[in-house]
C-alpha cells in the first residue's frame, strides 16, 4: 500500500473468491445489478504517510482524483464504471484485512455496458429514462 489511494481489484474471471468477497460488502440493492459486473474494485485512502506516519490531510482528495482518472480512462477505452457508496465499510475492512490507516471510500463496478434487459424491472426503468442534470449557475466569486 502506498501513500496514495488503494485500489483492490477483484476480477471475477481471475479470482472468483475475491470477487465474491467484494460483492458481499455491497448493499443488497446494489448487489442486484453489480452481480453482472466482471470487475469490482474497493477504493480506499491511506490516511497517513508510510514514511513517517504523519496524517495525510489530502488522502481523500487524492483518492477521489485517482478514482475519477480511472473512470475517465475506462470510458476512453469503451468501458463503463459505476461508483457506489452503498457498501459496508466495516465489512470491507474485515473482508480485505485493511490496516487502521486504510479508509474505504467506495466500491466501483467496471465492465462493458450491458443491455438494460438483463436488469430487474425497477432498474430498467431508471436505466432507460432520459438523463437530466441541474442547470449550471454562475458561480459566486469570493
Amino acid at each position: 500500500m502506498t501513500n496514495r489511494g488503494v485500489f483492490i481489484v477483484c476480477n471475477k474471471f481471475d479470482n472468483d473468491n475475491a470477487w465474491q468477497q467484494a460483492l458481499s460488502v455491497i448493499n443488497e440493492k446494489n448487489q442486484r445489478w453489480a452481480k453482472n459486473a466482471p470487475v469490482l474494485i474497493l477504493v480506499a485512502a491511506m490516511t497517513h504517510f508510510n514514511h513517517n506516519g504523519s496524517p495525510n490531510r489530502h488522502a481523500l482528495y487524492d483518492t477521489g482524483a485517482a478514482s475519477m482518472s480511472l473512470c475517465l480512462q475506462a470510458a476512453a477505452l469503451g468501458l463503463a464504471t459505476h461508483q457506489m457508496g452503498g457498501f459496508s465499510v466495516e465489512q470491507a475492512i474485515s473482508v480485505f484485512n485493511l490496516p487502521e490507516q486504510c479508509q474505504p471510500i467506495s466500491m466501483l463496478a467496471l465492465g462493458y455496458q450491458a443491455d438494460a434487459s438483463i436488469l430487474d424491472a425497477d432498474f430498467q426503468a431508471s436505466e432507460l429514462a432520459p438523463r437530466s442534470r441541474q442547470p449550471l449557475k454562475r458561480p459566486r466569486l469570493c
